[in-house]
């Protein structure tokens, strides 16, 4: 049994990978067919790539195992910060990001982070956690779908409007040359729900090893 439990690993992490590329690749045609703006199929991108964690840390709350989950929050934001961005940097020899487009998506992102670590940690509630990530991400994410007319209703103050609009449109340049997707079709959304249950599977299956390795060595 013991000799079975890596191949189990590998086979998670072999089928984890390859469905969250599949759902990140089938998300992001069903975005351009729905004819979601670039800000819009980068935001459904990064959610679609970021199922395994997002389902890691699901499933450790649901099993009471709130630090794995707090360990899940704060490991793939630092490999998201040292791999993405870092490694990518080191290769590129520099990334250049607009600093209204840093500040847009770093200011919700920074505060989701501190929920969720909150929320996994046991400090806050679950219920009041979510409801402090809507309370940003639900405005964040219905501004990058904005256009300058729709902020001008919103009365905020004119260098507000200004400055935002400027950073969605600098957002939505900086993805109109990464994020061209041809338009999906069916076949491309059932590939995304089947590629949503394997990732989904493959990582219970990576917290059912866990649990048996960990009664052996305590056997």
């Amino acid at each position: 049994m013991m000799a079975a439990w890596p191949l189990l690993f590998v086979a998670g992490v072999v089928v984890t990978l390859s469905a969250s590329w599949l759902l990140v690749s089938r998300l992001e045609r069903l975005g351009e067919r729905a004819g979601l703006s670039e800000a819009w199929l980068g935001l459904v991108a990064a959610l679609a790539a970021d199922a395994p964690e997002i389902t890691s840390a699901v499933t450790a709350l649901a099993r009471g195992q709130s630090s794995i989950g707090a360990g899940v929050v704060i490991g793939s934001n630092v490999f998201n910060l040292a791999a993405l961005l870092g490694l990518s940097a080191v290769v590129a020899g520099r990334i250049a990001f607009h600093r209204r487009v840093v500040l847009l998506g770093g200011v919700p992102g920074v505060w989701v982070a501190v929920v969720c670590l909150l929320t996994v940690a046991a400090v806050v509630p679950p219920v009041a956690g979510l409801a402090l990530a809507l309370a940003v991400g639900m405005p964040y994410v219905v501004l990058l779908g904005m256009r300058r007319a729709r902020m001008e209703r919103l009365r905020l103050p004119a260098g507000w409007t200004r400055w935002l609009t400027a950073a969605v449109h600098e957002e939505e340049a900086e993805l109109a040359e990464a994020i061209r997707p041809r338009p999906g079709t069916w076949r491309d959304g059932l590939a995304a729900a089947v590629a949503l249950i394997a990732v989904v599977g493959a990582i219970i299956v990576l917290f059912v090893w866990r649990a048996l390795r960990g009664s052996s060595r305590r056997s």
